[in-house]
Formats: C-alpha cells, sequence, structure tokens
C-alpha cells in the first residue's frame, strides 16, 4: 500500500522518533573508564586493622606494666610497715582479651603480729571488658604459724575466688576450696580435718544489708564422724563495712554494734541427725551477743550420739547432752534458746556465758 503524505511531509518512523526524544537514558561509560582499585582497598583495610591489632598489643602491656608496677608498689609500702609480701616473678598475664598477675610464690610475713604465711603460685584474671571482676586462683601448700596458734597446712586440689568490686566492700564474693586438708605442719601427713567442698560466700543486699553464707560439704574431723554444715545470715551497716575497708579499720569493731538475722545454720552427720538453728540477733558495742534462736533436732538420738563423737576428738566430754535425749519427743526437739549479753539459757536454766567478739 502506498505510504500516507503527512501535512508535515514527515513519515511514521520520524514521528515515532520525534515523539520519543522526551525519555533519556544515562550515558554508557566509554570502554576504557578505570575499574575500582578493590586491590588498594584490601590493603587499606589489612594495614588498619594491622594498625589497630598493634595499638591493642601495646596498650594491653601499657596496662600489664602497670598491674606489676602497682604490685610492686604495694610490696614496697608494706616493707615501710615492718612487713614483708613476696610475690615471685611478679608478670602480666591473660593477653589477648585477659588480663591479670601471676606469681611464682607467694608470702606474706609481719614479725610485730608474729604472723607469717607461705602459699604456692598466685594467678589472676580479669576480662578486658569487664575489668571489676576479678578470679583468682592459689595453689598449695599453705602454711601458717603465729605467736597465738600452733603452725599449720592446709592443702588442696584447687582454691578458686571471684571477687566483683576492687575497691571498699565487694558488691560479691565467692571462694571454693576442692578437697581441702587440714594437717599440723609438725605432721603434714596427719588429717586434723578434710572435706569434699569448702565454700564461703557474700554479697551486697537490700536494705544496706551483708548476706553471708558458706559450707562444708563431707567434713571429717580427726576420726569422728563425716557432716555436712551450711550457714545463711544477714548483718547490717554495708556501708559502715565499706568505710572501714577503705580506712583500713579492723572488721570485727564495725561487727560490734550491728544486728541480723541467722536465717538458718544447718548440721546434717551422714549416720544420721541433723540440726538447724535460726533467728535475729545483735552484738553491742562491746561485743556481746544478744538473740533468740530456735532450734530444731531430727533423729534427736543419733544426733547426740554423734555430736558427743565429735566432742571426743577435741578431747571434750559433754555429759549434759543425755538431758537433751530424754527431752526429745518422738525423736525430735524442738526449743528456744535465748541470749543476753552474752548469758545463752533454755527459759530459766541457764547454759553459760559466751564471750564477747
Amino acid at each position: 500500500m502506498p505510504e500516507t503524505n503527512r501535512p508535515d511531509n514527515t513519515n511514521v518512523a520520524d514521528d515515532i522518533t520525534s515523539k520519543s526524544a522526551d525519555f533519556e537514558f544515562e550515558a554508557l561509560p566509554p570502554v576504557n573508564e578505570t575499574a575500582p582499585d578493590y586491590t588498594r582497598r584490601l590493603r587499606f583495610l589489612a594495614g588498619s586493622i594491622i594498625f589497630a591489632g598493634l595499638a591493642y598489643t601495646s596498650g594491653w602491656y601499657w596496662l600489664g606494666n602497670k598491674v606489676v608496677a602497682a604490685t610492686q608498689t604495694a610490696i614496697s609500702d608494706a616493707a615501710l610497715n615492718g612487713q614483708t609480701i613476696i610475690c615471685a616473678k611478679p608478670t602480666a598475664k591473660g593477653y589477648p582479651f585477659r588480663l591479670g598477675l601471676s606469681c611464682s610464690q607467694t608470702s606474706f610475713e609481719d614479725p610485730a603480729q608474729g604472723i607469717k604465711i607461705e602459699a604456692g603460685a598466685f594467678r589472676s584474671a580479669a576480662q578486658i571488658y569487664e575489668p571489676t571482676r576479678i578470679i583468682g586462683e592459689l595453689d598449695g601448700p599453705f602454711t601458717a604459724s603465729g605467736a597465738n596458734f600452733n603452725p599449720f597446712t592446709l592443702n588442696w586440689d584447687s582454691a578458686r575466688a571471684s571477687l566483683n568490686g576492687v575497691t571498699g566492700l565487694p558488691q560479691r564474693l565467692s571462694v571454693e576450696i576442692q578437697n581441702p586438708v587440714f594437717a599440723q605442719s609438725s605432721a603434714p601427713n596427719v588429717k586434723l580435718g578434710q572435706a569434699a567442698l569448702a565454700g564461703l560466700y557474700m554479697r551486697q543486699g537490700e536494705n544496706n544489708q551483708i548476706d553471708l553464707a558458706s559450707k562444708l560439704d563431707g567434713l571429717k574431723i580427726k576420726e569422728g564422724p563425716v557432716f555436712n554444715f551450711a550457714s545463711d545470715a544477714a548483718v547490717s551497716g554495708a556501708t559502715r563495712f565499706d568505710a572501714a575497708l577503705k580506712n583500713k579499720t579492723q572488721i570485727i569493731k564495725v561487727l560490734r554494734g550491728s544486728d541480723g538475722e541467722l536465717r538458718n545454720l544447718n548440721l546434717t552427720f551422714i549416720k544420721g541427725g541433723s540440726l538447724a538453728i535460726s533467728g535475729p540477733f545483735s552484738i553491742s558495742t562491746a561485743g556481746l551477743l544478744s538473740g533468740t534462736f530456735k532450734i530444731e533436732a531430727e533423729n534427736a538420738g543419733a544426733l547426740i550420739d554423734n555430736i558427743q563423737e565429735l566432742a571426743q576428738g577435741f578431747g571434750i566430754t559433754l555429759d549434759n547432752l543425755g538431758t537433751l535425749k530424754a527431752m526429745a519427743i518422738s525423736d525430735t526437739i524442738n526449743l528456744s534458746i535465748s541470749i543476753k549479753d552474752g548469758n545463752a539459757s533454755i527459759g530459766f536454766i541457764p547454759l553459760g556465758l559466751i564471750p564477747p567478739l
């Protein structure tokens, strides 16, 4: 068919082209444009990582040297007070993510108090991102001698401590010793006491109080019966204890004037018999104890027999325990002990005087 002429003398193809002129497309890059230099970028990234690593390493060793220097300063300060502290070969350990102090041997001596303590290697560590939480380990044996006690040796499989807070009263503290063995230094192979686990725990609780707990699992003293011991108590005055530690005041002085609650003290013999004690207490400024304590005993006959056997290991004879056996009803004892300024009694029956702290 013959092409139809348009009034402006343009054909169909020219008309379509002119109406499509509003659509603009980005120009294609020239074929000879330089491509991105990815190798250069990788080199820059690698260089940055290496620089950051070197800076971190330098910072870690700087802090490590500060830890060692602080240890040496503390040793020097103790020497000015007549005390001797030994941390043999102090070294910063834990790179890259931990920082701590290591000593190949440790000891402390205070001639003025007549005390000398020696132990094995010591290791501590704190995470770089959590420097106020410190974990420590101490190798045995631990030996101690003093003017007021016989020299003794304590050995173990492992002894670890965890401390949260480095100044004043810790927020949390826990100490656990696996398989401790206690003996006189003159006869280290003769076991005076041993346990499967010994633990001590402390934390700052609510209402300005300190929560304390302890446990001894599988405890055996000399040839006495095996038993488990656990305690849980709260003591008031966390801020006073914190100030005392910062001012290096004796803790015993802070205990005077405190009050609290013995939530539970539990003694359970493996061969049978258990004893639980609980109740509020207070300590006067003179160090005298006052309180009312509830005592509950189960399987009282076996309990009293085990306590008598335990006392005999210390050369103590408890003749009055037979009276408690007679008081047992269905092999159970429930009674209350009152203590007023150190004087303990059951009702109107006096038990004796508890010495002041």
